[in-house]
């Protein structure tokens, strides 16, 4: 993400002065220049702030450089141009050029939610998926993703975690559709019900567009060597010069102008209100906790009476349940089921003192359907929110491990600490959370003892945590799961052919399993976990010999 310069202008970049925002969504760094550029350098000098994210990383568009070198040098080359309309900044998302199609649409989505609310813009541009032949699938595929968040980011359906950062929200009342390289054909493009064509007079701004787009040198030349053309600076700016004019002049004569720009354009009925300044919440607490979970369940059979001592020494624990738990009632339907379970889930999560539990809502028992990066985003930003010290997740190395939601929550929660670098989630850096990662890190297991020298990542070593005391109140939480643990009780009942009562089970079941891990280690009732924190002077093959001892 590169945005150390960013964290020190953070006040400026939440504050909305008067309102006059604009957020720019863009596959590339030419799209929008082309499409919108004369019209929001005027904008500019109107007194508007305009922003601009950029979807794709550009790693594609140059002549004789590798991938990383073409996406660094047309990187820079975007800020200059962004610079020349105007610009405030630009923000990189830094997806893969040519594959945005691969990326979940979710995904893209929630980052442009994050912008929205936290820049809170009165107007947006974006591209126009609806354009007929349009041959740049990565413009159709970021208009369609950005439509979505315009509509959706208003409403409180979507992205939980972004309202637990004070991002609450919030949705632009104007929006401008723009086709980047070609005049709109009549009765083209934008939401058919709501959009109109409107026109801007582009020819007092028509060279601060050319000077931007020139300055695109190696997309340019790279576009003109694509065509078997000579591909040298001056044919390059010559080019960009020449079909900027053209479709300027092509534009302005649908409407007896000289140059022009057109758009696919929507707008509240009225004068919208002043948007609020976003303000970040502040955590102060130190020694947070967070708890990665499929279900309230996982977390509470193999870690309750941890994370209630840990509460019960003034830590912050905080559960971020991924799954809507929709699946494990008997006789309710879906929507029944997670209402019940969800609530349960507060309520035994408020017995162990946990701070907080945050539902991120996505389809129980359908985890691995989902974009692994996406889940991940997610507990990357609660990462930055809460900063904790400790990180509670499935343990995704265990043998055997049938419940596929428990592999793929782990397997992305074990990647999160990538959020830590500047790498990932630009968007959020860019409104005031930059990267943080946790120090200790728990692998759990949630219902059966660990095996010996099973589970963990390499350098892990297996840590005991004597729960004699907080046995009862663990069980007790527990108990508060009926919705689930009657479903559990029903299952069991069928599959031994006799019935079983919920609590009793629960109550056995968890009593026997703290007996069975503490004997093997010398107490009466523990949990346990493999155990990874950040460890300096110990050679790797003596960290080794203690994990497999143990």
């Amino acid at each position: 993400m590169r945005l150390l310069c960013f964290l020190f202008s953070i006040p400026f970049l939440i504050m909305a002065d008067d309102g006059r925002r604009i957020l720019v969504v863009s596959a590339s760094s030419a799209d929008y220049i082309y499409g919108a550029g004369a019209t929001l350098a005027q904008y500019v000098e109107d007194g508007w702030r305009v922003d601009v994210a950029l979807f794709a990383n550009e790693e594609k568009m140059s002549q004789g450089l590798s991938p990383a070198q073409t996406r660094l040098v047309n990187m820079q080359e975007a800020r200059a141009a962004a610079k020349q309309l105007g610009a405030a900044d630009v923000i990189l998302m830094d997806l893969k050029s040519g594959e945005l199609g691969q990326v979940s649409a979710t995904e893209m989505r929630a980052q442009l939610f994050a912008l929205i609310r936290g820049v809170k813009p009165r107007i947006l541009f974006i591209p126009d998926p609806y354009v007929h032949y349009q041959d740049d699938q990565d413009v159709v595929f970021t208009g369609n993703m950005a439509e979505e968040a315009w509509g959706y980011s208003g409403g409180g359906t979507f992205a939980n975690e972004l309202a637990r950062m004070g991002l609450t929200p919030y949705g632009a009342p104007e929006v401008f559709y723009y086709s980047a390289y070609r005049p709109y054909r009549k009765n083209e493009g934008g939401e058919t019900e709501r959009a109109k064509f409107v026109h801007r007079n582009i020819a007092g701004k028509l060279e601060h567009k050319i000077h931007a787009a020139e300055l695109l040198h190696q997309r340019n030349r790279a576009w003109l060597a694509l065509r078997g053309r000579p591909a040298d600076d001056a044919s390059a700016r010559q080019h960009a010069r020449l079909f900027i004019e053209e479709m300027a002049a092509a534009i302005g004569a649908k409407y007896g102008l000289a140059q022009a720009e057109e758009f696919n354009h929507v707008a509240a009925a009225g004068s919208p209100a002043v948007a609020p300044a976003f303000t970040k919440r502040q955590e102060t607490t130190q020694g947070n906790v967070l708890v990665i979970t499929p279900s309230m369940r996982d977390a509470l059979f193999a870690a309750g009476g941890t994370l209630a001592r840990m509460a019960a020494e003034g830590r912050a624990v905080f559960v971020a349940v991924f799954g809507n738990e929709e699946k494990m009632s008997a006789g309710l339907g879906p929507a029944e089921t997670r209402i019940a379970n969800n609530q349960e889930g507060e309520r035994a999560a408020k017995l162990l003192g946990v701070r907080e539990v945050i539902q991120l809502g996505h389809k129980s028992g359908e985890l691995g359907m989902l974009s692994s990066s996406e889940l991940r985003n997610q507990v990357m930003a609660l990462t930055r929110l809460y900063k904790p010290e400790i990180l509670f997740f499935p343990d995704w190395y265990v043998h055997y491990q049938d419940d596929n939601d428990l592999y793929r929550t782990g397997r992305m929660a074990e990647e999160s600490p990538y959020g830590g670098s500047s790498l990932f989630l630009q968007e959020m850096s860019y409104l005031g959370f930059p990267g943080a990662a946790a120090r200790q890190y728990y692998f759990f297991v949630p219902f059966r003892p660990y095996r010996k020298g099973e589970g963990g990542e390499g350098p892990a070593v297996m840590k005991q945590s004597e729960i004699g005391d907080l046995l009862e109140k663990k069980v007790q939480a527990a108990l508060e799961l009926k919705t689930a643990n009657e479903a559990w009780a029903a299952e069991l009942s069928a599959r031994s052919g006799r019935k079983l009562a919920a609590e009793a089970l629960v109550r056995a079941f968890l009593t026997e399993m703290a007996e069975t891990v503490g004997a093997a280690h010398g107490m009466k009732f523990a949990e346990e976990f493999n155990h990874l924190r950040p460890v300096t002077g110990i050679p790797a093959h003596v960290r080794e010999k203690a994990r497999r001892s143990n």
